[in-house]
C-alpha cells in the first residue's frame, strides 16, 4: 500500500497498524519522496497472524494475507491525521469512504469505520 500525504509518516503507519490486533507490517515501511505537492510517502504491505486470516499473502507466502478489514481500519486512522492523503488507490478520506461503503459486506461489523461515520 502506498500512502502519499503532507502529514502522515511512516512512525504513523506503524502505529496504527500497532493497534490493530493480530495484524502485522510485512518487511517494514519503506520511505520514499513523493511527486507533486506531497512532502512525505511511504509503502507497506501488511499481514495477518492467527485463525481469521487464510488466505497466504501475495507478497509473501510465509505470511497469511490481513483482511479487507484490517487494510480499512489502518486507512480509517491514516485518514483521521490526514484526510488528504492518497492511500492506495483511495484519493482521499471521503473517496474511501464512498468506495468501502460500496463495498460493503452484508455483516456490518467488518467494516466498523463506516458505523462511525
Amino acid at each position: 500500500m502506498y500512502v502519499r500525504s503532507t502529514k502522515i509518516t511512516a512512525q504513523d503507519v506503524r502505529h496504527a497498524v500497532s493497534l490493530v490486533p493480530a495484524v502485522i507490517i510485512i518487511d517494514g515501511v519503506r520511505e520514499f519522496t513523493p511527486r507533486r505537492h506531497y512532502t512525505h510517502g511511504c509503502q507497506f504491505y501488511l499481514g495477518g497472524v492467527g485463525m481469521r486470516h487464510r488466505r497466504a499473502s501475495a507478497h509473501d507466502p510465509d505470511w497469511m494475507a490481513a483482511t479487507w478489514t484490517d487494510w480499512g481500519i489502518v486507512i480509517n486512522r491514516l485518514y483521521q491525521i490526514d484526510p488528504d492523503a492518497q492511500i492506495g488507490y483511495y484519493k482521499n478520506y471521503d473517496h474511501f469512504m464512498t468506495e468501502t461503503a460500496r463495498q460493503q459486506p452484508l455483516r456490518k461489523e467488518l467494516a466498523p469505520w463506516l458505523q462511525t461515520a
